[in-house]
């Protein structure tokens, strides 16, 4: 008799799943045809660099431009104390860039990208401000000693 009871229950939950539906999305956000034309611009901002002396700030820019891809974009970020090139048309000088939502993401996977470590980023939505963060560690070997540097960006486009 339970193992009958367990069987209705059962049958009606499911039963009961079937007839659900999912409600429309109601937040249609339009896809770009290209990310990195739709990314591409100067941003000026600060650069925090962190360390085992302390943070430091200055301000910077990220200028980025779109790649071969559509899904590429080609970086120079610059400040006061240094400046990387991630351009060129190999897979490992480009960033990845993709929409996420309204924004976008970007990263680069590899070490051998002109800056030397991974990094990751995000483009707020025009409607936030169009503002960029990104993020790193770079580590710098001298003589027998390495140093390791936590660099983040936060800036808006011009």
């Amino acid at each position: 008799m339970k193992l009958k009871n367990i069987f209705y229950a059962l049958s009606l939950v499911f039963a009961l799943g079937t007839f659900t539906a999912c409600d429309d999305d109601e937040n249609n956000i339009p896809l770009v045809a290209n990310p990195g034309e739709a990314a591409a611009g100067t941003y000026i901002g600060t650069w925090t660099r962190t360390d085992t002396n302390g943070t430091a700030t200055t301000t910077g820019t990220v200028t980025m431009t779109a790649g071969s891809d559509i899904y590429y974009a080609n970086i120079a970020l610059a400040c006061d104390d240094a400046s990387w090139n991630m351009t060129g048309t190999g897979w490992d000088s480009v960033t990845n860039i993709s929409q996420a939502d309204e924004g976008f993401v970007l990263v680069n996977m590899s070490t051998t990208n002109g800056l030397g470590c991974v990094f990751y980023g995000r483009i707020a939505p025009a409607d936030a401000g169009d503002q960029l963060t990104l993020d790193f560690t770079k580590s710098v070997k001298q003589g027998r000693v390495t140093y390791t540097y936590q660099y983040n960006f936060v800036g808006t486009r011009q």
